[in-house]
């Protein structure tokens, strides 16, 4: 399987409010071997350059399945970031198009496991960050 992880942070090297998005794609046996190996990848990059030096804390948006890669451009996420009241928010939506939603599957993270995203309403409370970066 192939799997599209879809990951933000904000750089906490930059005084503006900010989110950094990384599309992240890997071959992989479920989706936790696919998460696996996407947390490794952050951690050598961390480790080898200085591309994620502020980001203290990784965020999943979403984790996206395919059985093959597709012949025809599929879009897999949309994101819109606004205003709010305290800085900026993200609104986003994964596999928008009917298209989309037949091709692939999309998980959740949810307290360190990923399910399938069979509901679209989101819990209320504050967002578990994938990765804490040292």
């Amino acid at each position: 399987m192939f799997y599209i992880g879809n990951f933000n942070y904000d750089d906490a090297n930059d005084s503006a409010e900010n989110y950094c998005l990384m599309p992240v794609i890997v071959q992989a046996d479920d989706p936790e071997d696919a998460l696996s190996k996407m947390a490794e990848m952050f951690e050598d990059v961390r480790s080898k350059s200085d591309l994620l030096d502020g980001a203290g804390e990784i965020y999943l948006d979403s984790l996206i399945e395919l059985e093959q890669i597709p012949t025809e451009p599929l879009l897999t996420q949309w994101t819109k970031i606004v205003p709010a009241v305290d800085g900026l928010s993200m609104v986003s939506a994964v596999l928008p198009t009917e298209d989309s939603a037949e091709a692939a599957e999309a998980y959740s993270w949810q307290s360190g496991d990923a399910q399938a995203d069979d509901d679209s309403d989101e819990e209320e409370g504050e967002e578990e960050p994938f990765l804490t970066l040292e």
